[in-house]
């Protein structure tokens, strides 16, 4: 399994129906009961098998593709573009929300609508598809509201024609030098379009949302926010419990895309109500993701039929989480080797080094079996 996986990653090579049968066994061995086939939407194991196989090749073709030197940069990145809408990050999501079918939140979501903003979602391509995503949310809240991912020339064109459209005064919510405040765009756009504003909702990391900004035109209006009024009452951001966010929020200003778009949507509109419907639903989402990943709720949003769709920690989940855990005691082997090594000599340190590495990978499957009998166990009773 080691060399077909080598093969698939390295050599970016299509793969056969009996390879991924033979990789993915525990996978399949797992899609034996009903209740993991109704978290992915699915009704038999060979519907994953299938579909498995189409996205590995699919992969490897448009990998080939941009790996050849001949091809433009611009048709290689829509291409990769198309690919990422096409599968996501999941095997089988769903393609509103991205989480597991089985934990859809898209029906949930309560609806809200404003009458002189327009929002558009400009997300970087490597969010696309990312269940802790808040964009999502705020697609699914707002009424009318746009998602549009950067690279993929249909979405570019759209976003061309946003900027250049006269009726509307499109303000990109970045907190720029040159950043102007909510009070200042209201009053441009009462001058220019009668009070109408397009807000773009920029949806990456902080150093990809900087790229971004790159890409409009140098004359686009940026709007901006203190941290502070982004956060609200909340000293963390909503979506910390699925995300990590270095340091305190309150100091480093590290909110969601959907907070921060909130905020400035309660300063451009005065709709309270509205500001407090999109972070309950983000709440909601967050609840359900936890719940997805075997975690416990942290906001009390799901309910009770929520949390009896919990999903059972599948065969990768857990091996995953032991080769993490085995990894871990393998560095830590290291660190200790290195100070015996000081104190007693290299040959000493290569003997401890391997000896504990060892012991590290003995403890990672003594406790990998015990998972994997709590696993049985709990299929059983399923």
């Amino acid at each position: 399994m080691a060399s077909l996986m080598r093969k698939l990653r390295m050599k970016h090579e299509t793969i056969t129906e009996d390879e991924a049968r033979e990789l993915l066994k525990n996978q399949l061995e797992s899609l034996k009961y009903s209740k993991n086939l109704e978290q992915l939407g699915i009704a038999s194991a060979d519907e994953y098998l299938k579909k498995y196989v189409e996205r590995v090749n699919d992969e490897a073709r448009i990998t080939n593709i941009i790996c050849d030197p001949q091809i433009p940069s611009d048709v290689k990145m829509n291409l990769k573009c198309e690919n990422i809408i096409k599968w996501g990050k999941l095997l089988y999501a769903c393609d509103g929300c991205w989480l597991l079918p089985g934990n859809c939140v898209c029906k949930k979501m309560d609806k809200v609508s404003f009458d002189n903003v327009h929002v558009v979602v400009h997300l970087h391509h490597a969010e696309w598809g990312r269940g802790s995503n808040s964009g999502t949310v705020l697609h699914q809240s707002i009424k009318g509201s746009e998602m549009i991912m950067h690279y993929h020339k249909p979405h570019d064109e759209r976003m061309k024609e946003i900027l250049e459209d006269p009726s509307s005064l499109p303000v990109v919510l970045w907190p720029g030098d040159s950043a102007l405040l909510p009070s200042e765009v209201k009053a441009l756009a009462a001058e220019r379009t009668g009070g109408r504003v397009t807000v773009i909702a920029l949806d990456a990391t902080w150093a990809n949302a900087r790229r971004l900004c790159f890409s409009y035109p140098k004359d686009t209006i940026f709007v901006k926010l203190p941290p502070e009024n982004a956060l609200g009452d909340h000293a963390k951001s909503i979506l910390a419990p699925v995300r990590c966010y270095g340091g305190d929020a309150a100091e480093n200003g590290r909110v969601s895309t959907l907070e921060a778009t909130a905020a400035l949507l309660l300063e451009l509109t005065g709709d309270r109500t509205a500001y407090d419907t999109l972070l309950d639903n983000l709440k909601y989402k967050v609840d359900v993701m936890r719940m997805q990943n075997s975690r416990d709720p942290v906001y009390g949003k799901a309910t009770k039929l929520d949390k009896e769709r919990k999903p059972s920690r599948s065969f990768q989940a857990m091996w995953d989480a032991q080769v993490k855990v085995a990894k871990t005691w393998v560095r830590k082997a290291k660190r200790k080797a290195k100070v015996v090594a000081s104190n007693h000599g290299e040959v000493l340190a290569g003997g401890t080094l391997l000896a504990m590495a060892t012991a590290a990978v003995v403890i990672s499957i003594t406790v990998g079996s015990s998972l994997l009998k709590s696993l049985e166990r709990s299929k059983t009773s399923v």
